[in-house]
């Protein structure tokens, strides 16, 4: 699987991403961008890896991209997909 993310704040759109701009540092929010996995467990190591990584996740705003009817719909996820695979 591949999970990428960039720190950014909940303004940023996807603009940063397309302009290979650097991470924001002190950004309020996370954008977890390009995540692909091919089964759940892949998901599940995934996230906990990400966690590990990265855990700011857990404070800082969520920010994702869902294709949904052939168009991008910016997300903002909460803690509760975290905290699940934490507690597993």
């Amino acid at each position: 699987g591949v999970f990428m993310w960039y720190n950014c704040d909940k303004s940023d759109g996807w603009n940063f991403v397309n302009n290979w701009e650097p991470d924001k540092e002190d950004g309020d929010s996370i954008f977890m961008a390009f995540v692909f996995a091919d089964s759940k467990d892949s998901f599940k190591e995934l996230t906990k890896d990400f966690i590990n990584k990265c855990p700011e996740i857990l404070t800082k705003n969520k920010i994702g991209l869902r294709y949904r009817n052939g168009f991008p719909k910016r997300i903002l996820y909460t803690n509760k997909l975290f905290k699940k695979i934490i507690n597993q």
